[in-house]
């Protein structure tokens, strides 16, 4: 299985311990989990760089099949950018082509 961020992964083991689940995200308000350096929408769904062996159509659409909806896709970085379902993350991460699920790097205004 490919790494997992340890923000996601902290962010999982909360939400398991919260008692979340797939059937109640709506009435948990998932973006309250949010932090500066992860988002988590009320749909349950993570905002994620994955990092992949390679970028082909293919490999977005096992993803799309996880429930991804996917932002861009750079060859160059071998990096899709999307949001994932929380249950599906690692379901995603033990995919051969995934080498690694982290959160993105967000800029933050200087003080």
């Amino acid at each position: 299985m490919a790494p997992v961020g340890s923000s996601i992964e902290k962010l999982l083991l909360r939400l398991k311990l919260d008692g979340v689940t797939v059937e109640n995200t709506k009435e948990k308000k998932l973006s309250s989990y949010a932090t500066p350096r992860l988002r988590i929408n009320n749909d349950g769904a993570i905002h994620v760089y994955v990092y992949v062996s390679e970028v082909t159509d293919a490999h977005q659409e096992q993803l799309r099949k996880l429930g991804a909806t996917i932002e861009l896709a750079n060859e160059d970085l071998k990096l899709i950018q999307a949001w994932l379902p929380f249950d599906k993350v690692e379901e995603a991460a033990a995919i051969p082509f995934v080498k690694a699920v982290r959160s993105p790097k967000y800029g933050a205004p200087r003080k």
